[in-house]
């Protein structure tokens, strides 16, 4: 008796945690998309934080189901052989029937559904992380390479133009024609890079 009304209790006091806590705290997937990548990893912390705790949560609240189930059965057969004639004892039997079980069968069916927006939502924040990551990785990759042609292509025409117009001693290095010459080319070979890889981008959207 006593341990079917303390698994009753356990299982009320985890639906009212779990309603507390999760019932109205599930991110609204249309913020998501507002959101930047260090958001979004914050997100993903939270909501995988959240999932761990839910599934222990909600599969304690099976186990405290189970128990009043187990514990009736075990409590109706030793009524039926040693108390067969104390009604107050079959009336307890009635109402873990009536009540405790189905409350805990009911809780558990409606807080279930929430495990698995759960399970939804940090799957597709991690999905974003993953896209909003790569992108990142890609951007950056893509100014690492224009800067490279552009710093190659200023350094490849300064080393051509001063093999054939050497410069005078007396000035300085940034008066020079090939300075002059070696930065305006670096420009344009960057731009050029850059326009190739936006070109390429859209139309891979376009795909």
């Amino acid at each position: 008796r006593h341990k079917i009304i303390w698994a009753y209790e356990n299982g009320r006091k985890l639906k009212s945690r779990l309603m507390k806590k999760y019932g109205s705290s599930l991110t609204n997937i249309t913020d998501l998309s507002k959101k930047g990548l260090q958001e979004l990893k914050e997100d993903l912390l939270t909501n995988t934080n959240n999932l761990s705790t839910y599934v222990r949560d909600i599969n304690d609240l099976d186990i405290q189901k189970h128990t009043v189930e187990i514990n009736l059965y075990n409590y109706d057969i030793i009524c039926e052989h040693k108390f067969y004639n104390a009604d107050f004892l079959e009336s307890f039997s009635k109402i873990v029937k009536d009540k405790y079980k189905i409350q805990l069968e009911k809780d558990y069916l409606s807080l279930n559904p929430d495990l698995a927006i759960l399970e939804n939502m940090t799957s597709t924040i991690r999905g974003m992380v993953e896209i909003e990551q790569a992108e990142k990785d890609r951007n950056l990759s893509n100014t690492v390479a224009i800067f490279a042609v552009g710093l190659a292509t200023s350094q490849l025409t300064s080393s051509i133009i001063l093999a054939q117009q050497p410069p005078a001693q007396d000035i300085y290095f940034y008066q020079t024609k090939a300075f002059r010459c070696s930065l305006l080319a670096g420009v344009i070979a960057s731009v050029f890079i850059w326009a190739i890889i936006r070109f390429i981008r859209l139309l891979q959207r376009k795909k």
